[in-house]
């Protein structure tokens, strides 16, 4: 980490709390699915760049990866 730490530059966002609440069905299927699957994955979640409040914009996202890839909608 020290070999790279001169080098980087923070964003106009700097630090910032990242708050997700992923979403299942009541049998867990989605996360169990998840863990079984080999080249496909996909989650569901809520997520906030920062506390979460009323003034805050809440994110419904959809993450996939297939392959190694991970695709975010």
């Amino acid at each position: 980490m020290s070999l790279i730490r001169d080098k980087l530059i923070p964003d106009k966002h700097g630090r910032n709390t990242l708050c997700s609440l992923y979403l299942d069905t009541p049998d867990y299927l989605l996360i169990r699915n998840s863990i079984d699957a080999v080249s496909y994955k996909e989650k569901l979640r809520l997520r906030s760049y920062g506390v979460p409040n009323d003034d805050k914009k809440i994110f419904f996202e959809i993450k996939k990866k297939h392959k190694g890839v991970v695709y975010s909608s």
